[in-house]
């Protein structure tokens, strides 16, 4: 029987339990299943805010770490700049005291270079003189016969002579000539000064060129 085109329903009471005719369960089934649900959306915003938790501590932990490395590599840039500031003044230093050993030594091995090439000079003029000869003539009779003190100036003849070949074949002692020339003007002495001044002029080239411009003295009595 219709009642304005509704279903009736019946409802059978059994056992405390109420079951609707149509199948439908009863209110205190949905409530626990929307519970049920509710639950597990909260622990899965509580994870989720969790490990939006996590990530934010890891970031700043790595935010810490890479200011850290920054003020390190800043650090270190320093250091590095130092470096290269004293690599820097080291070549250049370097450089600088390579250029002036070398301009030491080139001036140096030019000076020893000079001075051997004015030892061979001489040598050679030594060379020369081998074939030297003492040339001036001796005193004349007249000279012998009007000289009160003959012994003194054959003494001086002797000497003269001697210090003459000396400084002509180099076997005197290197920087000194010493003569005893205690006799009163005669020109027959000439010919014996000029042999002895031009070995002097010889041999003071000698002096001042393969020695050096060493100690030099000439001592005439």
């Amino acid at each position: 029987m219709s009642n304005n085109g509704n279903t009736k329903k019946r409802r059978v009471e059994g056992g405390g339990a109420r079951v609707s005719i149509d199948g439908a369960g009863s209110g205190g089934e949905s409530i626990s299943s929307g519970s049920a649900e509710l639950i597990a959306m909260k622990s899965t915003i509580d994870e989720l805010v969790q490990q939006n938790r996590t990530q934010n501590e890891n970031m700043a932990s790595m935010l810490q770490l890479m200011k850290r490395m920054q003020g390190e590599m800043k650090g270190m840039r320093g250091e590095i700049t130092q470096l290269e500031e004293k690599c820097d003044n080291m070549e250049s230093s370097l450089l600088f005291s390579s250029a002036n050993h070398r301009i030491s030594i080139e001036n140096k091995l030019g000076k020893m270079e000079a001075n051997i090439m004015e030892k061979i000079d001489y040598h050679e003029i030594l060379l020369q003189n081998q074939q030297w000869k003492y040339s001036a003539e001796e005193l004349s009779d007249e000279y012998w016969d009007n000289n009160a003190n003959p012994y003194t100036a054959k003494g001086f003849l002797t000497e003269i002579k001697k210090c003459t070949e000396e400084m002509r074949y180099g076997t005197g002692d290197t920087g000194i000539v010493s003569l005893n020339a205690h006799l009163p003007y005669d020109e027959e002495f000439l010919p014996h000064w000029k042999e002895f001044a031009n070995a002097l002029q010889q041999y003071r080239y000698y002096l001042e060129r393969a020695e050096g411009n060493g100690s030099q003295s000439v001592l005439l009595l």
